[in-house]
């Protein structure tokens, strides 16, 4: 049980979180019709914007997956950010190979669709990987000033400084 709480569990929340987010995404900017639709006519709005929600959702599944992890699986040992988020990136990886293996293996209508959410999840994965880069340097900056720098653990401030990120990565991409 203590290498399911440790190991298994993190990699598993990845693994569903992360076609959960990208379909959910792909859903909204995509198959809904009407005003939702209508509101981003233009491609070159709507493919940020839609990229931008996933890694924001998938970002906030790990964050909220890896702050109640110790309600879930009863345990109240303290784990390392690192290695939940690394387990839990893995998983989101996977997921991503298992899409595009599901979709190539079968041919019908929705692989195209697989395609599409592996290639979001790839994406996602690369920014939210530079995320935790850039605010591990921002905390060894804060840490060599002297400053404070125990709130960049908290929900508080992660979730809208990753949702600025991923909106400034996506539109200098879309710029690019």
């Amino acid at each position: 049980m203590n290498v399911f709480r440790k190991f298994v569990f993190p990699a598993l929340t990845g693994f569903v979180s992360a076609p959960v987010s990208a379909a959910l995404s792909l859903l909204l900017f995509v198959y809904l019709p009407g005003s939702v639709q209508r509101a981003f006519d233009m491609d070159s709005i709507a493919l940020p914007v839609m990229m931008t929600l996933s890694a924001f959702l998938l970002y906030a599944a790990l964050m909220y997956s890896m702050k109640y992890r110790s309600v879930i699986t009863r345990d109240d040992q303290e784990e390392k950010p690192a290695v939940f988020t690394a387990l839990f990136l893995a998983g989101s990886a996977l997921a991503a190979v298992w899409a595009m293996l599901f979709a190539f293996a079968f041919d019908w209508s929705g692989a195209a669709t697989l395609v599409m959410i592996c290639y979001m999840i790839i994406c996602d994965l690369v920014v939210i990987l530079a995320f935790t880069l850039v605010l591990m340097i921002v905390r060894w900056l804060l840490s060599r000033m002297g400053k404070n720098n125990g709130f960049l653990d908290t929900l508080k401030w992660r979730l809208p400084l990753s949702l600025l990120f991923f909106a400034v990565v996506f539109a200098a991409l879309l710029l690019f």
